[in-house]
C-alpha cells in the first residue's frame, strides 16, 4: 500500500493529493484525520526531545555508548547495528559547531533533521569522506556563510550512528564517537512540551498548536492550514472551534482513522515478494503528510534511501507481521545485500500500542548479518538464516534470530550506502518461507 494512500471513512482509498481536493471545507472527520496526521511527527519528535533532555541540555551530545538493546530502547524500530549519539539543537540564539573526528575508514552518519523529521543534511562517510570537518549549523533565518548547514525549523534534532564492526571493535567505535562534538554560541531557551499521540484530541492540537508555534511550518503547507483553520490549527497556533456533538463526533472519529493509519505496518510500502520496500522520499516528505506521519509512528528519524534502504516483511497475513513458529530466508551464493557500508536483519515485537520493539531474548541478539561472527555457509557460499520462537538448538543457533515467545512480529532489513543495482530495484532480497 502507498503511503500516500489513506482511508475515507469506511468507503475505500484516497491518495494524500486527492484527499484535498475530494474534501469539502467542512468535512471535519476528513480534515482532522489530516490534521493529525500532519502534527503527528513534531509530536512524536518533542517527545524525544523530553526524553533526552532529562539527561543532558540543549546543544549537548547524550552519547549511548552501549548498543540499545530491550532494556535500552528510545523510539520505535530501534536500530541495534550502531552507537548512536543523540541531541536536540536550539539555533534561535546562534549557531551550532560541529566538529567531526577522522574516520579511519569506519562508516558513520550524522544526520539532522527538522522538527517535521526531514533530513536536511546527512554527513559522514557516504557524503563528507573519512577526513572528519567542521560545520556550522544556523537557523533558518540567521544570516551565515555560504558554507552553513541551515536548518529548515529553529530547533533542530541531531542522530550520529557509528558502526562497530565486532564487540573487539567497540572500544575504538567508542573513540571515534567521542569525538563527535557539538560547541553552541548561545544560551538555549525552554522549549513548548508535548505529549502523547493517544492523548484525548484537544489536548492533541494544543501541543501541537505550541510546538508549531515554535517551530514554524514552510510556506508550501499554507493549503493544508486552509484545510485546517475550520478545527483552529494554524501556524500561529490551536485556538479551538465550538463545535455541536454531530461535529466533535466526526473530529474524533477521524482521529481514530488516522491512528489506525499511522500505525499500519505496510503503509507506504512497495511490496515486492516477500518485502516491502520504502517510498522515494523516505526522510524528505515534502507535503506527503499521510507517509511523514506513518514514519513517524513506526519508523521515526529515517534516513533517506541513499544512506540505507529499510525494508518490512509481508509478513503471512500481508499486513507485515508473522504469526508461526518458525521461518527461513536464504540467500543464494553472491546474493546477499549490494552495499558499500554494511546490512542486518532486525526482529521486532509488535507493541498494543502499535510501536516496534526489541524481544527479550536469552542470547541478547535482536539483529543479525554481515558483521555477525561466525556465520554457516553452505559449500556453495549460499546463507540461511532462521527466524524461530524456540531455541533451535547448539546445531542452529549460530545463523538464529530469536522470536518472541507468543506476539507478533515483523521483520526489517537495513541496508545501509545501497549500491545502484539496490537503489534502482534490480536487486531485490529472497523471499521468506516457513521453516
Amino acid at each position: 500500500m502507498d503511503r500516500r494512500q489513506f482511508m475515507a471513512g469506511g468507503a475505500g482509498l484516497l491518495s494524500g493529493a486527492s484527499l484535498a481536493q475530494a474534501q469539502p471545507a467542512q468535512d471535519l472527520q476528513g480534515i482532522a484525520r489530516e490534521a493529525w496526521l500532519y502534527c503527528l511527527p513534531v509530536i512524536q519528535v518533542a517527545s524525544i526531545r523530553t526524553t533526552v533532555l532529562g539527561r543532558t541540555p540543549l546543544n549537548a551530545m547524550l552519547y549511548a555508548s552501549e548498543v540499545a538493546n530491550a532494556t535500552t530502547q528510545l523510539v520505535t524500530s530501534p536500530n541495534n547495528d550502531t552507537l548512536n549519539s543523540r541531541a536536540f539543537l536550539d539555533l534561535r540564539a546562534g549557531p551550532v559547531e560541529l566538529v567531526l573526528p577522522p574516520s579511519g575508514g569506519r562508516y558513520y552518519s550524522v544526520a539532522l533533521e527538522d522538527m517535521y523529521t526531514n533530513n536536511f543534511a546527512i554527513l559522514g562517510a557516504r557524503t563528507t569522506g573519512p577526513s572528519g570537518g567542521r560545520f556550522l549549523i544556523v537557523g533558518p533565518n540567521e544570516a551565515a556563510p555560504s558554507t552553513a548547514i541551515r536548518s529548515p525549523t529553529p530547533t533542530a534534532f541531531l542522530l550520529s550512528r557509528t558502526l562497530f564492526r565486532n564487540h573487539a571493535d567497540l572500544e575504538a567505535a567508542r573513540r571515534f564517537q567521542a569525538g563527535i562534538l557539538l560547541r553552541p554560541r548561545g544560551p538555549a531557551a525552554p522549549v513548548a512540551p508535548t505529549v502523547s499521540p493517544d492523548a484525548p484530541w484537544e489536548a492533541y492540537f494544543a501541543a501541537a498548536g505550541e510546538l508549531l508555534l515554535e517551530n514554524p511550518p514552510p510556506a508550501t503547507d499554507q493549503a493544508f492550514f486552509e484545510r485546517a483553520a475550520v478545527l483552529g490549527l494554524s501556524p500561529a497556533g490551536f485556538r479551538p472551534r465550538a463545535l455541536t456533538a454531530a461535529q466533535r463526533a466526526q473530529v474524533e472519529r477521524g482521529v481514530a482513522e488516522a491512528r489506525a493509519i499511522a500505525r499500519d505496518p505496510m503503509g507506504g510500502m512497495e511490496v515486492r515478494g516477500s518485502w516491502g520496500y520504502p517510498q522515494a522520499n523516505l526522510g524528505w516528505f515534502d507535503q506527503d503528510y499521510v507517509f511523514r506521519g506513518q514514519t513517524a509512528m513506526v519508523g521515526l528519524f529515517a534516513l533517506t534511501p541513499s544512506e540505507v534502504i529499510y525494508t518490512r516483511s509481508v509478513g503471512d497475513t500481508g499486513r507485515g507481521t508473522f504469526h508461526a513458529p518458525a521461518y527461513r530466508i536464504r540467500f543464494p551464493p553472491g546474493g546477499e545485500p549490494p552495499v558499500d557500508g554494511f546490512w542486518s536483519l532486525t526482529l521486532y515485537e509488535v507493541a498494543p500500542d502499535g510501536r516496534l520493539l526489541f524481544t527479550p531474548n536469552p542470547m541478547d541478539r535482536y539483529s543479525i548479518g554481515d558483521r555477525t561472527p561466525g556465520l554457516l555457509r553452505d559449500r556453495d557460499g549460499a546463507l540461511e538464516l532462521l527466524i524461530a520462537r524456540k531455541d533451535p538448538g547448539q546445531g542452529g543457533r549460530t545463523n538464529w534470530l530469536p522470536a518472541p515467545a507468543e506476539r507478533p512480529f515483523v521483520l526489517s532489513f537495513r541496508c545501509y550506502w545501497p549500491r545502484p543495482a539496490f537503489r534502482n530495484g534490480s536487486y531485490r532480497l529472497p523471499e521468506v518461507t516457513r521453516a
